[in-house]
């Protein structure tokens, strides 16, 4: 191409690629400048050595451009994209003034006490605390397991807010988690993206909330905040307005978001914001494993195994030919008898992609058993994936531009464009001659793919663990075989098992399950959220001190 191999412009390149990589694959919003010169040596085939003076001149220019920040962290020097550097400092800074921004209320226990009598329930002392927290103050994070509570905690939260007359939006970051917490609480909820009015147009996307159109809400409920990203936070902040109650409502032991930043550890860790910990189970009878195992993992104890019970089943195999065999064997006959569902409705999660039983595979022989091809059956190649009507897929990663439509219970009709990262949907119809793919998604929505547009959907039959998050499946049947201990660890398990409402089937050896178990290593993202946090409060305290009681 014309380009020197130690070209400035391709080190250049070559940082800004690095950074862009480790934030939304690995969710770090910045490196250290030693880890960036390493991976450098890769891209490039260059040993960076030789070329110290050069490369201090590249990065020098990125900051002067604007493009990135350096700075030192812990006494190592660091660099993060501007970007991401500048929307976590906003973060920090709109959570600060949120925090002593709002009108005291003291809330009167009767409210509660009404709750709990009209739908006949008692609170625990730690599920009344949270509620009060988030009537009383700006910012409450309210966090706790499966079973214990969070869901009747924000209908309670709801039930006072209306009593207050207070306008309330309830958001997710996700289509499938809205669906959830409307099905659960009876309240409209949206995902954030479509609670800021997301357009996208000229190329780039932008919300019609913002910081100059605010939202007119007097608290924001946000459910899953696990799974939301420093993008979107950073978005839905910019709109809340001065004064908002903003109650933010998930489960600190999942798996961090798919994109930069990791919010809820990082508010959690920074000790300024009011944290409610719910750790008695609310949830639980004397016939269900699901929640009782899941907290037994969570607390690195081994789950029951008791394949009479009804809900949580072990089956142990020692290698990927018979889990491939069981899980075929439980999705296409065994389990749509038990659980009176259909095979396309069991989600089967695994932690990788590659190998006999992993997603990739899985996907290609549930599609030969589930979806097989039939002479009228209109199916489409692309790259080694053959698409099908009728096929189970995923949305892969957000697309802003794909076009949908969607026909509501009161027979308008809506039309909008999105899809977004983890959206499940069914094939419904593919036509050649017009390269249009039509997938309907579980919130009735219908996009149009036009075939290049593939790239962005896979089979969906199987799914890592990852991409499961913020999803409730009936049924989850999750296969998992030997692997690198940085992903097979406790978190990556207690994900996978909280996935299920109804029914889990758990296919492994004893020992990978004894590994993961006990295995608590998590990869630890670099982020900057915690950090600006009490420095924003420091700065806010100091200038606002007179003002805060």
């Amino acid at each position: 191409m014309g380009i020197k191999k130690d070209s400035e412009f391709r080190i250049r390149a070559a940082i800004v690629y690095c950074l862009k990589e480790t934030a939304e694959k690995q969710g770090n919003t910045f490196l250290e400048v030693e880890e960036v010169n390493k991976q450098l040596c890769e891209i490039l085939d260059l040993d960076i050595s030789d070329y110290s003076s050069l490369l201090e001149k590249t990065y020098d220019s990125l900051q002067f451009d604007l493009l990135c920040k350096i700075f030192f962290e812990e006494g190592k020097r660091c660099i993060a994209l501007t970007k991401y550097y500048n929307i976590e400092k906003s973060i920090a800074a709109s959570f600060v003034k949120l925090k002593y921004g709002v009108d005291s209320i003291n809330i009167d226990s009767f409210l509660i006490d009404e709750f709990e009598r009209i739908n006949k329930i008692t609170f625990h002392k730690n599920q009344r605390e949270a509620i009060k927290s988030a009537i009383e103050n700006g910012v409450t994070v309210i966090t706790g397991g499966p079973g214990t509570g969070k869901t009747t905690i924000i209908k309670c939260i709801s039930y006072i807010f209306d009593a207050l007359k207070f306008k309330v939006e309830y958001c997710t970051p996700t289509g499938r988690a809205a669906k959830r917490l409307n099905q659960s609480t009876g309240q409209e909820a949206k995902t954030i993206h479509r609670l800021l009015g997301m357009e996208f147009s000229g190329g780039s996307l932008r919300f019609a909330y913002n910081k100059y159109n605010k939202l007119n809400a007097d608290a924001v409920i946000v459910d899953e905040l696990s799974m939301a990203d420093v993008v979107i936070v950073n978005s839905l902040l910019n709109a809340v307005k001065d004064g908002c109650r903003l109650v933010l409502v998930g489960d600190k032991d999942q798996l961090p978001s798919v994109g930069a930043g990791n919010i809820l550890s990082d508010i959690i860790k920074s000790q300024l914001i009011e944290v409610k910990y719910l750790t008695y189970i609310y949830r639980q009878s004397e016939d269900s494993l699901i929640v009782t195992n899941a907290h037994l993992i969570n607390q690195g104890k081994m789950p029951v195994v008791d394949n009479e019970s009804k809900d949580f089943f072990v089956s142990y195999k020692d290698n990927q030919e018979d889990i491939l065999n069981s899980v075929t064997a439980l999705v296409k006959t065994r389990l749509p008898k038990f659980a009176d569902i259909k095979s396309t409705d069991i989600q089967v999660l695994c932690p990788l992609k590659g190998g006999i039983s992993g997603v990739n595979n899985l996907n290609m022989q549930l599609q030969r058993l589930l979806n097989p091809s039939e002479r009228f059956k209109a199916e489409v190649k692309f790259g080694n994936t053959v698409f099908r009507v009728g096929d189970k897929v995923m949305q892969i990663q957000n697309d802003y531009e794909l076009e949908w439509e969607k026909v509501n219970d009161d027979g308008t009709i809506e039309i909008g464009s999105g899809a977004f990262n983890g959206d499940i949907g069914f094939i419904i119809q593919i036509e050649k001659e017009a390269n249009l793919v039509l997938v309907k998604f579980e919130d009735n929505r219908i996009a149009k793919y036009n075939l290049e547009g593939l790239e962005n959907i896979r089979l969906a039959y199987a799914v890592t663990i990852h991409k499961s998050q913020g999803s409730e499946f009936d049924v989850a049947v999750i296969a998992v075989t030997n692997g690198p201990p940085t992903i097979l660890n406790r978190n990556l398990l207690y994900t996978a098992v909280t996935r299920a409402k109804k029914t889990v089937v758990l296919l492994c050896s004893k020992k990978v399950l004894g590994m993961m178990v006990k295995n608590n290593y998590v990869k630890q993202r670099t982020t900057l959220l915690k950090k600006f946090l009490v420095e924003e409060n420091e700065k806010y305290v100091s200038l606002y001190s007179n003002s805060i009681v």
